[in-house]
C-alpha cells in the first residue's frame, strides 16, 4: 500500500443476510474486474441492505 493511504478494517459484526453479503460480494468483484462502476457498488449495496430490511 502506498504510504499516505489509509487502512480500513473489514470488520463487520453483522450483515443483514446472507443474500446481502452475497450481492455485495459478487458487485465488488465485478467492479474490480472492470465491469461495474463505484457508484454501482453502492447502488448495489444500497438497495440490497433495503431488501433485507423490509
Amino acid at each position: 500500500m502506498e504510504s499516505d493511504k489509509t487502512t480500513v478494517e473489514w470488520v463487520f459484526n453483522s450483515f443483514p443476510s446472507l443474500d446481502f453479503k452475497d450481492d455485495v460480494g459478487s458487485a465488488l468483484l465485478e467492479y474490480v474486474q472492470g465491469s461495474k462502476t463505484w457508484d454501482d457498488v453502492k447502488k448495489t449495496t444500497v438497495d440490497s441492505w433495503a431488501a433485507a430490511k423490509s
